[in-house]
Parts: structure tokens; C-alpha cells; sequence
């Protein structure tokens, strides 16, 4: 059952990944690296800690770039 929450986490995400929504998008893998550090999976661990650091990178290029445009990379 949990591995169902993070999986719909993760879609969850990436939807508002492609809507360029990366406030919500940050959150939902947030929220689904909970799940996975909770089960103690950690190749889902480490592929959420990637689709963060990915958005984290995201966030500093819009932030030097003053740019609102959409971001979907992941």
C-alpha cells in the first residue's frame, strides 16, 4: 500500500512538473520521499532525491534568470 502512495506521489509531481508548478511540484516529492524513507527503499530514495536536486537546481536558474517560464525537465 505504501509503495501505491509514493508511486501517486510521484506522478503527482511530475503533472505539476509539466504545468511548470515547481512549489507543488517540490512538495509531492517531498512527500513521497517520506514514504520511501519510511519503507527504507532505497533505490526509490535515491531517485526522488534526484528528481529534488533536479528541482532544486531549477529553482536557482529561475531565480538568476528572473524567468516565469515553465520548467519541466524531469
Amino acid at each position: 500500500m505504501a509503495l501505491s502512495i509514493g508511486v501517486f506521489n510521484v506522478a503527482i509531481a511530475r503533472a505539476f512538473n509539466d504545468m511548470g508548478n515547481l512549489d507543488s511540484c517540490i512538495y509531492h516529492n517531498l512527500r513521497t520521499l517520506a514514504v520511501f524513507v519510511n519503507m527504507g527503499n532505497t533505490y526509490n530514495m535515491a531517485t526522488t532525491f534526484n528528481n529534488i536536486s533536479k528541482l532544486a537546481a531549477l529553482f536557482d536558474d529561475q531565480a538568476a534568470s528572473g524567468s516565469s517560464r515553465d520548467w519541466a525537465c524531469i
